[in-house]
């Protein structure tokens, strides 16, 4: 097939930008695949950590073209042309928050116009944890051209199904994202190398309300 696919990558950071560069690479090893990444994924005042970009020492990358800017809608009609030139069989939208939800219906509206391209949505959140009033409009507003949808968890399942009951959804396991194993080493190690000292224990992810955290350290 002939896939194209939209989402974050290096340098932007996070779980979902590892993720995205992953399948794009397991993609590649059967089909032939257009990835066009971020110019600019969001605002700063829309992030929710000190920055969007990753400073890590290792990182993972591959072939892609930064092409999407969050404020350049002419950015999002390139994105478009750059689909149909590459007559894509699949178009995959890595849907993570409603700030997408303008421009990924934009995309999709153009693309659904001829009628060859399908359109999937890899859903990581259906909504946002941290509801607002309007993430459901959005949702659902981004979602009119999807012609399927790809979710992690039953919660997702049920969330989409709740807001679009028509929709062709399909509920698979969340991929082992092993790529930053270096070997194993032993806990002593690890905390010599990290100069930690005592008993340690790690959280990882943005230290917001939905995380848990507090559960975790009153465990």
């Amino acid at each position: 097939m002939k896939i194209a696919i939209i989402g974050p990558t290096y340098p932007y950071r996070g779980g979902i930008s590892h993720y995205t560069t992953i399948l794009v690479d397991k993609l590649r090893k059967k089909h032939e695949v257009l990835f066009l990444s971020y110019k600019k994924q969001y605002p700063d005042f829309l992030y929710p950590g000190r920055t969007q970009i990753d400073s890590s020492d290792w990182t993972i990358t591959t072939e892609s073209i930064p092409m999407v800017s969050f404020t350049n809608p002419w950015s999002w009609y390139k994105a478009y042309r750059a689909v149909r030139e590459f007559d894509a069989d699949l178009l995959i939208f890595a849907w993570v928050s409603a700030a997408n939800a303008l421009q990924f219906r934009v995309i999709s509206g153009l693309v659904a116009r001829n009628g060859n391209t399908k359109v999937a949505f890899l859903c990581h959140n259906v909504v946002q944890h941290e509801k607002r009033r309007i993430d459901s409009y959005l949702t659902k507003f981004a979602f009119k051209r999807g012609d399927s949808f790809i979710v992690h968890s039953e919660g997702d399942q049920a969330a989409l199904i709740g807001l679009m009951p028509e929709v062709d959804v399909l509920h698979l396991f969340l991929p082992t994202i092993d790529i930053f194993n270096r070997g194993r080493i032993s806990p002593e190690e690890a905390k010599s190398r990290l100069g930690f000292e005592g008993e340690v224990l790690l959280f990882f992810g943005f230290i917001r309300e939905y995380k848990g955290l507090k559960y975790l350290i009153e465990a």
